[in-house]
């Protein structure tokens, strides 16, 4: 009987691991803001190119930019400079109820506020702030600078 117990709750110990590690959760915003804020290249980017390899649920997205306005750059990034963006998109699953984080967006051509890390070691950046890498210029223009972020009054 001892042995079938041992048995047991090594076997749903197993399970729940497994469904643990299937399981997906929507990400707190704040912590995106976060990722937003502590981004080390926080740019305005004039997309001129996209590919997007789609395979399955993952998405292969690389981009050309040219760079339009620097808010910070820790890889000393000038405006002018044409960068590529490298990422996988993964897809959410097409089935009801489904509860997850949302995707990185796939970028199009146009003008973008970009949050990325990089470059890494094939020379590319990657977005840094997961669904909020890529939003609307206005919106970088307006958030305080690294490091000084506002204070909210209690």
């Amino acid at each position: 009987m001892h042995i079938r117990r041992k048995i047991l709750k090594a076997t749903i110990v197993v399970m729940a691991l497994l469904f643990a590690s299937n399981a997906a959760a929507v990400i707190n915003p704040k912590l995106l803001k976060q990722a937003q804020n502590n981004a080390p290249e926080q740019l305005i980017l004039q997309v001129l190119k996209v590919t997007v390899d789609k395979k399955g649920r993952d998405w292969k997205v690389l981009a050309t930019a040219r760079v339009q306005e620097v808010k910070a750059s820790r890889s000393g990034l000038k405006v002018g400079a044409e960068i590529t963006i490298r990422y996988t998109s993964r897809r959410p699953p097409e089935r009801p109820g489904w509860t997850g984080p949302k995707p990185t967006p796939v970028l199009s051509k146009g003008l973008i506020g970009a949050y990325l890390n990089g470059p890494g070691r094939d020379g590319a950046y990657r977005p840094a702030a997961r669904s909020r890498s890529f939003t609307a210029p206005r919106r970088l223009r307006n958030n305080p600078p690294p490091g000084k972020q506002r204070k909210r009054a209690k």
